[in-house]
């Protein structure tokens, strides 16, 4: 609603000021260009809200975490952390959710929020803004989201800029220099430019396997500086290159996002320790 507001009030207002003031095709680029991220920006939105995260799902996990142990599945204590063998031989730790009721693969997270309420892969946050969760399958579309805001609301600070550089300093206009000063600061330092360069950020660090911002501030600096040896996995040197990390990100799978998780997650916990109990009668 924002981004639409900020076309519509610019579009009748600043940029026919620009092409009369200052340059009729500078206007007309400024304006083009505005609408267009405005609209790209608007569709990456859309793709977002839609796009499943990256749910992790129950059947991903490899079959040695589960021994079969007498009792409840629903007995094991939250955060409960079991190791595998990779492919490469090194150890991978799955940690387990005691609310969807599956183990959790490596920088995955739970997001208890209402609208979500599942464990996702690369978990980053939730963005109540976008309405859903920001992880790996949607963590593109987001950040290219943000980069075309932030170049949409660029325009019109550039805009604002040069319809100013007309003023005279007539005392008549210094209303106008009062109101839009402000305004012009607030938009390029506070707003469209920070949004700019966390997409263009976002979209960078995606191939350089970069940490997240769940990662970030949960690990306290104390275990980066320390005591190396207890540093997170994205702390530690990663064998990936950047066109693994491109494959993983940029070219993740996508599926439709399911709006209300809750139901389905207690249905699958039910048929899940109807399973187990089965498999532990068979014995």
């Amino acid at each position: 609603v924002l981004t639409i507001s900020i076309c519509v009030v610019s579009s009748h207002w600043l940029y026919p000021s620009v092409r009369s003031d200052f340059d009729a095709t500078v206007g007309v680029v400024l304006e083009y260009v505005q609408v267009s991220a405005a609209g790209i920006g608007l569709t990456f939105l859309v793709i977002t809200n839609c796009t499943d995260p990256g749910t992790v799902r129950r059947d991903d996990a490899p079959a040695a975490l589960e021994d079969h142990e007498n009792g409840s599945h629903r007995d094991r204590p939250r955060g409960l952390v079991r190791e595998v063998d990779g492919t490469d031989g090194a150890k991978i730790s799955y940690r387990w959710c005691d609310t969807c009721m599956l183990w959790r693969p490596p920088r995955a997270s739970h997001c208890s929020m209402a609208c979500c309420g599942r464990c996702y892969e690369r978990f980053d946050h939730h963005c109540p803004w976008v309405g859903t969760c920001v992880a790996r399958c949607n963590h593109r579309f987001f950040a290219a989201f943000l980069l075309a805001v932030g170049t949409a609301g660029s325009c019109v600070t550039v805009a604002l800029g040069l319809y100013m550089s007309t003023f005279d300093f007539k005392p008549s206009q210094f209303t106008e220099w009062i109101i839009l000063l402000p305004l012009l600061c607030c938009c390029s330092g506070c707003c469209f430019g920070m949004l700019g360069c966390a997409g263009l950020g976002g979209l960078v660090t995606l191939a350089f396997d970069a940490p997240t911002t769940k990662e970030k501030l949960t690990a306290p600096r104390t275990t980066r500086t320390r005591n190396p040896s207890r540093c997170p996995e994205w702390l530690t040197a990663s064998t990936k290159t950047i066109r693994d990390n491109c494959d993983d990100t940029y070219c993740a799978p996508c599926h439709v996002r399911q709006i209300h998780p809750e139901r389905d997650e207690r249905a699958a916990a039910d048929d899940f320790e109807l399973q187990v109990a089965d498999e532990h009668g068979s014995f």
